[in-house]
Order: structure tokens, then C-alpha cells, then sequence
């Protein structure tokens, strides 16, 4: 060995080494070791360098040069010397560190020719069996299951079977964590009935045990690592009750560290998801319940926010055991878990978990679910208001449920004057993000944000504007009143030089475009060029796409110079490659590398919504279509297999554009078939449960104009997802919104094919599900598909099955699917309904006390159908219809409306004259915009005008009346006054 060279190494690692090394020194120094590791005598050179130099931190810097020649150039230990030299340093006496890593680099260039090498080394440490022999012996044995084919492990058994048991006689925790590791990694040679796997598996377990008492993390977390990947192995061959009676009985030990705690609780996730069939009913069920819930307790902490990482105490549990008979017992446990903190604590974990997996169950206890949501956000503990918030988020993102948010909003601007925590304003967001409208709650919300924009904390900011962003894409008006302020706050945030706040400010512009539409026409042209020029941004180039998708929507024409541009911008961007290398598992010392994840992710976010894009300007502009119909293919097809789920989804939802495109060019039907069979119906089969929903809802927009292309392996697809055969239903049939909804859509088309042979094989599918299914959303989706099928083919259907039906629907009381079903029977078949309009009038009036705003504007509709159908007296709903006109959600459907005002104003009741008055004044103080999406003709508006013109002479101080329902908003009043002077 060079001693030069070797002086040279200590020098350098003793600068390396030192807490505080030379800045200055260390390129120099990290250029010589680079160019050492790369040459080829390097490894053996280092081996050497270890085996003399007589200091334990010198030797643990070159067992990590060790890796960089590895790494460099891995033939290295492809020498025979060199490779014994390795395994010697596995028994290296001076250094746990040294063979620990020698150990290491063995598994990970281990090759079939190094077996014999390896078992001859073995062999020899049995000769002198110490400690340290015993571990390395048993770590190598272990590394050769892994390629050592089973009948030369056979001619072997009797050398494994007398060093594991020497190993166990020892008084070393590291030999005897060893052979355990060696017994459990040799299990799966071993018949599940024999003497020696029970004996290994009792020897395993009081192991960790032993380890469990001493409260011993690192040797735990081996042990654990190795059982979890046995039990996935062999779930079928294994005895989990026993181990899983350990785990219970330590989880509830209160002074388990809570590391050790963490690593048992692992453990226990995956002995329930590979033996869940011989634990769902099995005693032992409650009792692992009972640990968790004990183990949750343990992570509470009353003066801290939550920690994301309890949000999986009870995932696993939820994703298995999710059945109605399982969850209804532990919800109504949560009242009594409730009467303390941190009983409230954890029932907020269990809901969290759950919400997913047993949504159905928890449909129909929204209201109570929204009051616990409520009372745990008002809490004084700091700890329990921060989970309320996050899991109040995890509400809104799973049921999307159509209340009034007043009261919690309220309460989330109480906790952020108190801390101003971005989980809250995380809550808020979402809370926007799923409300209908967010007009009501508008101008207090903008302007306390607005005032929370001024703390000096950029990610704070950023938090803010996405909150502000989200407010603002789902108010109608009041977004326009506040105009004025937001759109030169975003504005100016574009040439700022604050890139993380970029985003959110182009998110919160482009929604400006949706809702004021007008005002920012003239900011058009600057925004396309601004969002052109960072579409290479990765920061910013998700949003900047999303901005071209609303920009063509809404300025079509304004913006149509820009479309061949933008489309080669999107193409390229779509055409980006991901590469995903595997994971470097050689690297020993890894951390996970969070900022090339994000890019990674950005990059995948990025392709997705620049195929979508794509594909909705095709719709938008379809005659340009044709003409890049091979392009468009072509990156459908690509992303049809994409390695991400964004991706497929994408996909998908470019198909529903690219059908919508193609229903509006005449002698395409070869392109329709092309995309149903290569694209639409992969997707549909395969992927995810929200990819699939997408490719439904693409395939029936095809189909509703070209009929012929519905073929049997249409029917084969949508059978299979009504009977739970799909790839990711696994068995099941359990309702997803995406999923139901594209189904429905597809039965439409086919039920406007006159296909009524090809339905009938799904009606009792249907009927199963009205009946005996104890999905309340499933019962919905079969009384939306039948209120379409009875509709449709109202002669030939038994009146038995219609009568069935209606009773059904009459006898639903939530949702407001039932609502649409009786709607659709009084349009078809008003006789067969009028023996039972008492009790649907009944039902009216039970559904309007629910004081739930789209139940009520769906049995407004009911009202104006059994009025025109049945010639029904709804005089004693007058006052309700009046007060909901016009509609706040059902937009669309607001000619129905005025149709009923206009019928009540013909009855000439003075007493109903301010209350009609008062409808048609919220209708023309809206904005054009808002008008424009009701979908009102222009004799609609003239009509509605004159009426209110007549009424105007009846009533006494008609201006007041104005100020009083406009709230005396000079917003809203000016936009009444023009429309009034607007003949």
C-alpha cells in the first residue's frame, strides 16, 4: 500500500470528519477522493487501507469510500480476492460501522458464482463460532435465501439449523436479532405444519418480545421490517393470531416509547391487510380497535396542531373493515369519546380515516357530522381545533355537501385571529372550492383576507391568495363588486418578483374571467402573452395552462389568434418525457430528495393538464381538429398508459372534449370508432375508479349522435362495472360520484337508442339495488336510471314495476333523487301518478321543511310539473316558490321558475305582489353574466320586465322596496336600474 497515498486518504477524511472542516478545502478534497474512487484498484486499496489504519473514524470514511468505487465502477468486486477481501471485512473486530456497510454492499452485488465463496467463508466462521462470526454468518445465510436455488438450501439445512441455534444461545441482542431475521427469511422453505416453522415463528415472536420490553426501536424496526414482508408472502401458510395479540398488548403499554409504539402499530396495519379474512370475524377485532384508539390518545398533545403523520393511524384499519356493520358501533361510540379532548381528538382521526371507505354510511348522517364538525372547531383546545379543520377539509373534499357554511366559516376566522395556522386557511379554501356560491359569505371573507395578506410570511401570502383564488371562482356577483380590488392586487403580483406567489395569483385571474367576464376583456391580450411566456416556468406552467383552457372558453373568438401557438406550445409540453430511474436502493445513507419529487410531480401535473387542454381547444375550435386528428391521437394513446394516474385521467377527460368535437363534424364516424375501441374502452376497463367515470362519460357523448358504434364489448365493459368486475372495484360495487354519474350517462344514450332488449339484463341489477342495496347513493343512481327508463318506454313496462318505483321514491327522504324520479313520472305518465298525489304532495311539503336549497329547487320543479301535467293546486307552496326564485343552483332550469311566478301573478292577488315583485327584482340586479348562465330568452327577460313594469303602480314606495331587497348594495342597484331602463 502506498504510503503517500494512504497519508493523503487521512488527511483527507480527518478534514471530512471534523465537525467544522475547511470550506475552502472541501472541493479540492471532494475532487481528489471522486478521481481516487473511479480508478480501478481503488476498492482494494481501501480494503487494505482499513485493515491497517488504526483509527475507528478513518476506517468508517473509507467503508464509505467503499460505496463511490461501487458506485463507479461495480465490476470491482467481480475478482475473487477482492471479494473475499469484502466478506472479511463483514468479521472486521474494530468497527460494528465497517461490517455493517460490508454486509450491505455483499447483498447488493452478491452474484450466483459468489455463492460458493460465500458458503466456504460461512463454513470457516463455524469453525470459530464468536459473536461476531454468528452475526455476519447469520446475515450472509440470510442474503443467500434470497439466490440460492431451494435444492442446494437443502444440502445446506443442517449448517443453517446449528449456527441459528448457537446464535440463540448467546447473550447478544445483535446475534439473536440476526437469527431471528435468518429464521423468518427461511420460513417459506420450511411446511407451515412442521415442528421447526412453529418453532421458528414462537423463537420470532419472543424475540420481539424481548425487544418490545427494552423498549429497543433500532433492533425492532429490523425485526418488523423482515415480518411484514413475510406475512405478505405467505398470509395463507400463517398463524397471525399470535403475533397479533403481541402487538395488541403492547400498543396499550403506556410506557412503550413511542418509536417502538409507531413500529408496532405498522406492524399491526399489515397483519390486518394480508389476514383480514381470518380477523373480520374474530373477537380479536375490538380489541385491535381498542389499541389503536389507546395509541391515538397517545399521540394527542392539547398545546400543539395536529401532526400529519396520526392522520394514518386508522387508514388501514378503515380501507379493510369499512363494511355498515363494522363502522355503525364504533360511530356511535363518538358521543362518548367526546365528553373529553382528547376523546374528541380521536373520533376526529376515526372520521377521517373513514370517510372514504364508508361514505355511503355517512351520507345520511351529514347534518350530524357537520355538527361535530362545528362543536370540535369551536373548542378551546388547540389541538383539537387544528384536527377539526384538517378533517372539516377531508369533509368538503369527500360528500361535496350542499350546506350553509356560514357558521363554521365564522368559526375558522375566530381560530386564525387566535393563530394564524395555515390548516385553517387550508379549511376555508376548500369550504370555496365545493360551495355553489360563495356570494353570501363574499364580502366579509375578501376583506378579512385582504387583511391577512399584509403578514410578512411568503408561504402564509401564497396560502392566502389561494384562498382568495378559490372565493372567487364560485361567486356569481359579488366578485364584481370587489373587482376593483383583486384584479390589481393579482395584477401587480405578475411583475413582482415573488415566484411562489405567481400561481395562485394566475389561478385567482383566470377564474376573474369566468365571473367578470366583461371587465376583463380589455386584460386579455396582456394575460395570453404573459402566460405564453412562462409555459416553460415549472412553476407556474400547471396554472398557466389552466389559464389558456378558461381564456379559450370564455373569449373564443377574442382569443383566436392565439390558438395555433398555444397548440404547438401545448403539444410540446404534453411530448415531455418522464423518466422515472429506480430508486437508488444501493445508496445506504439515502434521504428522500422532497424538491426532485415536487418536480417530478410538477412535471407529471404539467403533461396531464397540457392534454387536457389540448383537447378541450379541440372542442372549442373543432374544425381544427381534423386537420391535427393524427397529433391528437396520438397523445391520447400515449397518455392511455401513462405511468401516472393524473395521467390516464387526463385522458380521459381530453376524451369527453375530443367526443364533444367530433358529435359537431359531420362523416367522422371512422374517428369515433378509433377513439371508442383503442382509447375509451381501455380506460373504462382498466386504471382508476375517476379514469373509468371520465371514459363512460366520453363514450356516451359519442354515442348519443352515432348509435352504431354500440357494440358488445360496450355492453361486456358496463356490465362488468354493475356487477363490481372492473379491475379496481375488486369484487364490489361501492358508488363513486365520477364512476355512477358516467354510467347513468352512457344508460341515457343507450335508453335514446331505443336499445330496450340490450337494457333489460341490467334491470335486476337495478331493482337489487333499490330494494336490498344498503348504499343510499346506489338506491339514487337506480331511481335516476329508472325515472329515464320509465320515461322512455313508459308503454311496455309492467305497471307492477312502475308502481314499485314510485313507492320507492315516495318513501326516500333524503337526497333528491327521488324528487327527479316522481318529476319524470308526472311528465310521462301524469294518470298513473294521480291516485297517489296526496301523498306526494305530502312529501313536498316534508322535503321543503328541510330547508335544503337544491332539495327545494328540485321540488319547485315537481310543483310546475304536477301543476301543467295534473292541473295540481299549489297554491300553499306559493310563498316558497316565490322566496327561492330565482333558483341559486339550478341555474339552467330558471325559466321554470318565472313560468310559476308568471301562473301566480295571473291569479291577481295583491297580497302576493310585493313577494312577486321582490323575485323579479333579485333576478335583474344580477349581473349580465349571471343572467347569461340562467339560459334565458330574450321574450323570457321582456316578459318577466313588463310583469314587473305592471306591478310597479301597486306598490307604494316601489324604490324603498328596491333598496330594502338589494340591501341597499349601490352594486346590485345599478345593475336592477339598467336593466329596468334597458327596453
Amino acid at each position: 500500500m502506498s504510503e503517500d497515498l494512504a497519508h493523503q486518504l487521512t488527511q483527507c477524511y480527518a478534514i471530512l470528519s471534523n465537525p467544522n472542516p475547511y470550506p475552502q478545502k472541501v472541493p479540492e478534497i471532494t475532487s481528489f477522493l471522486m478521481d481516487f474512487y473511479s480508478k480501478s484498484d481503488s476498492f482494494v486499496f481501501l480494503i487494505n487501507y482499513i485493515s491497517n489504519i488504526n483509527n475507528e473514524v478513518l476506517q468508517n470514511c473509507a467503508v464509505l469510500g467503499l460505496k463511490q468505487c461501487l458506485q463507479v465502477n461495480g465490476e470491482q468486486l467481480q475478482g475473487i480476492d477482492a471479494f473475499k477481501s469484502l466478506l472479511n471485512l463483514s468479521i472486521f473486530p474494530n468497527s460494528v460501522f465497517v461490517r455493517k456497510n460490508a454486509i450491505f454492499y455483499i447483498s447488493k452485488f452478491i452474484s450466483p458464482p459468489a455463492v460458493q465463496i460465500i458458503l466456504q467463508f460461512i463454513q470457516s466462521l463455524s469453525q470459530s463460532p464468536n459473536e461476531i462470526h454468528l452475526e455476519a454468518a447469520m446475515k450472509l445465510l440470510t442474503i443467500l435465501l434470497k439466490i440460492i436455488p431451494e435444492e442446494d438450501l437443502m444440502s445446506i439445512i443442517e449448517l443453517c439449523t446449528g449456527l441459528s441455534q448457537l446464535a440463540f444461545q448467546t447473550s447478544s441482542i445483535d446475534v439473536i436479532v440476526s437469527a431471528s431475521i435468518f429464521r423468518i427469511s427461511f420460513l417459506p422453505f420450511l411446511p407451515p405444519d412442521s415442528p421447526s416453522f412453529q418453532e421458528y415463528v414462537q423463537a420470532s415472536i419472543q424475540v420481539l418480545i424481548q425487544l418490545l420490553q427494552q423498549g429497543d426501536s433500532l433492533h425492532t424496526d429490523e425485526l418488523v421490517t423482515v415480518l411484514i414482508d413475510f406475512i405478505h408472502a405467505n398470509s395463507f401458510s400463517f398463524d397471525c393470531l399470535p403475533l397479533l395479540s403481541t402487538c395488541i398488548q403492547f400498543l396499550v403499554m403506556p410506557d412503550l416509547p413511542v418509536p417502538v409504539a409507531e413500529q408496532i402499530l405498522s406492524l399491526t396495519d399489515n397483519i390486518l391487510e394480508s389476514c383480514q379474512d381470518s380477523i373480520v370475524e374474530n373477537p380479536i377485532l375490538s380489541e385491535v380497535l381498542k389499541a389503536y384508539i389507546y395509541y391515538a390518545k397517545r399521540t394527542y398533545n392539547p398545546s400543539d396542531t395536529y401532526e400529519l403523520s396520526n392522520y394514518l393511524t386508522f387508514s388501514m384499519f378503515f380501507k379493510i373493515f369499512f363494511d355498515d356493520e363494522i363502522i355503525l358501533p364504533i360511530y356511535q361510540q363518538i358521543p362518548s369519546l367526546c365528553q373529553e379532548s382528547s376523546g374528541k381528538y380521536v373520533s376526529l382521526l376515526i372520521l377521517d380515516s373513514s370517510f372514504d371507505f364508508s361514505s355511503d354510511f355517512y351520507t345520511s348522517r351529514i347534518p350530524e357530522l357537520f355538527q361535530l364538525l362545528d362543536m370540535t372547531l369551536k373548542d378551546p383546545d388547540l389541538c383539537v381545533k387544528s384536527t377539526a379543520s384538517f378533517v372539516l377539509s377531508r369533509f368538503c373534499q369527500v360528500f361535496k355537501p350542499s350546506l350553509n357554511f356560514e357558521p363554521i366559516i365564522h368559526s375558522l376566522v375566530e381560530c386564525l385571529n387566535s393563530n394564524q395556522s395555515i390548516e385553517y386557511l387550508t379549511c376555508l379554501t376548500d369550504i370555496f372550492d365545493i360551495s355553489a356560491q360563495t356570494d353570501s359569505i363574499f364580502d366579509q371573507c375578501c376583506s378579512y383576507l385582504f387583511q391577512l395578506l399584509n403578514v410578512n410570511d411568503v408561504l402564509f401570502q401564497q396560502k392566502v391568495i389561494i384562498c382568495i383564488s378559490s372565493l372567487t371562482k364560485h361567486s356569481r356577483e359579488r366578485v364584481c363588486v370587489y373587482f376593483h380590488q383583486i384584479f390589481p392586487m393579482m395584477s401587480h403580483v405578475l411583475n413582482s418578483n415573488e415566484e411562489s406567489l405567481l400561481s395562485p395569483a394566475i389561478a385567482c385571474l383566470y377564474h376573474l374571467c369566468q365571473s367578470c367576464t366583461a371587465q376583463m376583456a380589455s386584460f386579455i391580450p396582456t394575460f395570453l402573452n404573459f402566460i405564453t411566456g412562462t409555459l416553460n416556468n415549472s412553476v407556474t406552467q400547471f396554472e398557466s395552462i389552466n389559464a389558456l383552457s378558461t381564456i379559450f372558453e370564455y373569449y373564443t373568438e377574442e382569443a383566436k389568434s392565439f390558438v395555433v401557438t398555444a397548440l404547438k406550445s401545448l403539444f410540446e409540453i404534453s411530448n415531455v418525457e418522464i423518466n422515472i430511474d429506480d430508486e437508488n436502493d444501493f445508496n445506504f445513507d439515502a434521504n428522500d430528495e422532497d424538491d426532485e419529487f415536487f418536480e417530478f410531480q410538477n412535471t407529471i401535473n404539467a403533461n396531464s393538464a397540457a392534454v387536457r387542454v389540448i383537447c378541450k381547444m379541440f372542442s372549442l375550435y373543432p374544425e381544427l381538429l381534423l386537420q391535427n386528428y393524427n397529433d391528437a391521437f396520438s397523445i391520447l394513446m400515449k397518455f392511455k398508459d401513462h405511468i401516472s394516474g393524473d395521467g390516464t385521467l387526463a385522458c380521459a377527460k381530453g376524451c369527453i372534449f375530443i367526443a364533444t368535437a367530433l358529435t359537431k363534424i359531420q362523416n367522422c364516424e371512422p374517428q369515433c370508432l378509433q377513439i371508442i375501441n383503442e382509447i375509451i374502452l381501455p380506460l373504462m376497463s382498466g386504471s382508476d375508479v375517476e379514469t373509468s367515470g371520465n371514459a363512460f362519460l366520453a363514450l356516451s357523448i359519442i354515442l348519443r349522435k352515432y348509435q352504431n358504434a354500440i357494440s358488445p364489448n360496450i355492453l361486456e365493459v358496463l356490465s362488468m362495472a354493475l356487477n363490481g368486475e372492473l379491475f379496481f372495484q375488486r369484487g364490489r360495487v361501492t358508488y363513486n360520484r365520477t364512476l355512477f354519474d358516467g354510467i347513468l350517462h352512457l344508460l341515457k344514450s343507450l335508453i335514446k337508442a331505443d336499445l330496450i332488449e340490450q337494457i333489460k339484463p341490467f334491470l335486476p341489477i337495478f331493482q337489487n339495488m333499490l330494494q336490498t342495496s344498503k348504499s343510499y347513493r346506489l338506491r339514487d343512481f337506480a331511481l335516476e336510471f329508472f325515472g329515464d327508463y320509465c320515461s322512455a318506454f313508459v308503454g311496455i313496462l309492467p305497471d307492477e314495476m312502475k308502481v314499485s318505483i314510485l313507492q320507492t321514491a315516495l318513501s326516500v327522504n333524503d337526497g333528491y333523487s327521488s324528487i327527479d324520479c316522481i318529476t319524470k313520472f308526472a311528465k310521462t305518465i301524469p294518470q298513473f301518478i294521480s291516485p297517489i298525489l296526496p301523498q306526494i304532495i305530502e312529501m313536498i311539503k316534508i322535503r321543503f321543511a328541510e330547508n335544503n336549497i337544491i332539495v327545494t329547487e328540485k321540488c319547485i320543479i315537481l310543483c310546475s310539473t304536477l301543476l301543467n301535467k295534473c292541473q295540481v293546486d299549489i297554491s300553499i307552496f306559493v310563498p316558497i316558490i316565490l322566496q327561492s326564485t330565482p333558483p341559486s343552483t339550478l341555474l339552467k332550469r330558471t325559466n321554470i321558475f318565472l313560468e310559476l311566478v308568471q301562473f301566480i301573478a295571473s291569479a291577481n292577488n295583491n297580497e302576493l305582489i310585493i313577494p312577486i315583485a321582490t323575485s323579479l327584482i333579485k333576478l335583474f340586479s344580477e349581473t349580465d353574466s349571471l343572467l347569461k348562465q340562467r339560459c334565458l330568452t330574450n321574450e323570457n327577460l321582456i316578459g318577466m320586465k313588463t310583469l314587473l313594469q305592471t306591478l310597479i303602480p301597486a306598490i307604494p314606495d316601489f324604490n324603498n322596496l328596491c333598496i330594502q331587497v338589494c340591501n341597499n348594495d349601490s352594486f346590485r342597484l345599478t345593475n336592477l336600474q339598467a336593466h329596468l331602463e334597458n327596453k
